[in-house]
């Protein structure tokens, strides 16, 4: 981590919900964000890099079944690129699939979910500047598949707490 001399970030977030009926819940959110960081003694050299970015995000819900209660799930991600310190992000994305079950009780659920389905959440880092020219690709395991259950046990219940005596920090009294 670099000890920089600012950073700075700053943007504006729209999220629009969406529902139909009882079959399908959704909320896109956009991003819109500027970025500047800068640097005098980066191995006593300095820097400043800026970068404009936009990211959205979608998030469904579908109501295949009501009894017993099954839903889909699929989302997607996507980040148009961003800094970070003398390097450029370059733009990546992610779709995920599931679907997810509960009992009528409510106290079982169990899912299954593919994640980067069309492998495209691999990051690439780029940077020219100075004597450095690198070009850095993480190429991820994805897609990969998740099993999840979860179990709650007996009906939890908040437990009552005693107030605490704040009496000892007004000792002093305030002009």
């Amino acid at each position: 981590m670099v000890n920089l001399d600012y950073r700075n970030i700053y943007g504006i977030v729209g999220m629009i919900p969406l529902r139909v009926g009882n079959f399908m819940e959704s909320q896109l959110t956009l991003n819109f964000f500027r970025q500047t960081e800068k640097d005098s003694d980066f191995n006593e050299l300095a820097f400043k890099n800026s970068h404009n970015s936009f990211s959205a995000q979608i998030n469904n819900s579908f109501n295949i079944s009501s009894t017993p209660s099954i839903q889909g799930e699929l989302s997607a991600f996507y980040l148009s690129g961003a800094i970070q310190g003398i390097y450029t992000i370059q733009h990546y994305s992610n779709v995920t699939a599931g679907v997810k079950w509960q009992s009528r009780d409510r106290r079982m659920e169990g899912g299954v979910q593919v994640q980067d389905i069309f492998k495209t959440c691999s990051v690439t880092l780029k940077t020219n500047w100075q004597n450095q020219n690198l070009r850095m690709h993480d190429y991820a395991d994805t897609p990969f598949f998740r099993v999840t259950f979860s179990y709650r046990f007996g009906d939890y219940s908040k437990k009552e707490r005693k107030e605490i005596d704040k009496s000892r920090f007004d000792r002093y009294e305030r002009d």
